[in-house]
């Protein structure tokens, strides 16, 4: 556990409020543009802070949710995939730290597909946030209009207590497999025994494993960042699951992880069930 969080403070309920009302208004606005006609939301326009393309959409999201946190008048630090650091206007009040990935989903989004969200992991402190330390975030899938939250370690899904829903046994698995890298490694055991899915947002589709939607979730590229999984992984530890952070092929100890680290890659694996996971694990690992 990091050092610092003796000095974090809890969120008001207010800034709680007014925090996930920037965020689904921000939603909302992305949601009424995913069959827009305006070309130059959908093309490429900058290397983001992360290393990747950067879409229209990608920065009019981000501006929209840092415009939303100033009028809302929350102060502190907003950590985008986009732009990186970019400091609230307010002067007053308590200061928070956000990581945020303002449209995760979004090659989903340029193809019209409406599989996307906003992820913001927050904490009421200045400087580093680490994954031992997170205690609040929110997913908002605005297509479906689900938020996911969490407030000081406790997980709601539209304000009810979220609860995981197990399946009799294992059969879906939302798998990630090469980058522009890497050739696909051999068969593994599980892609001869259950079903595979990649529906292009991990962020979601980490949360679809809390709730029963995939069984397991893998992700061997190595290239996943610390804002697409802050809040989905950290909603999965909080309700029991099993999850499994590589660098480098080498198990990290999740407290350890740097969420203001932009550019760091992981590769991640979680379910539900413990066997389950290790089976995962263990195939991956070989």
């Amino acid at each position: 556990m990091n050092p610092n969080l003796s000095r974090v403070m809890s969120a008001s309920i207010n800034d709680l409020l007014q925090i996930r009302k920037s965020i689904v208004r921000t939603g909302k606005m992305i949601k009424s543009l995913l069959n827009s006609h305006n070309d130059d939301l959908f093309m490429y326009k900058i290397d983001n802070k992360a290393g990747h393309k950067a879409l229209g959409i990608d920065l009019k999201a981000e501006d929209r949710i840092v415009s939303e946190f100033n009028k809302s008048g929350i102060r502190g630090k907003v950590i985008s995939e986009e732009r990186g650091e970019i400091d609230l206007k307010p002067m007053e009040g308590t200061y928070y730290t956000f990581i945020i990935d303002p449209l995760d989903g979004s090659t989903n989004f340029r193809r019209g597909i409406p599989f996307n969200c906003i992820s913001v992991a927050y904490m009421p402190k200045e400087g580093d946030i680490y994954f031992g330390d997170l205690r609040n975030g929110i997913i908002y899938d605005f297509n479906s209009d689900n938020l996911y939250e969490i407030r000081d370690n406790t997980v709601f899904l539209n304000d009810d207590p979220l609860k995981l829903r197990k399946a009799a046994k294992p059969r879906t698995v939302c798998y990630y497999y090469y980058s522009s890298n890497d050739t696909k490694p051999k068969l593994l055991i599980f892609e001869k025994n259950y079903r595979i899915r990649t529906l292009g947002c991990a962020a979601l589709e980490l949360v679809h494993v809390a709730t029963g939607g995939f069984d397991g979730f893998i992700d061997a590229r190595g290239g996943l960042g610390t804002y697409d999984f802050a809040v989905a992984a950290k909603i999965l530890e909080l309700m029991g699951a099993s999850i499994t952070f590589l660098s480098n092929n080498q198990i990290v100890d999740p407290s350890s992880i740097l969420l203001n680290d932009l550019q760091a890659g992981y590769k991640l694996i979680a379910a539900q069930d413990k066997e389950f996971h290790d089976l995962l694990v263990n195939s991956l690992l070989k």
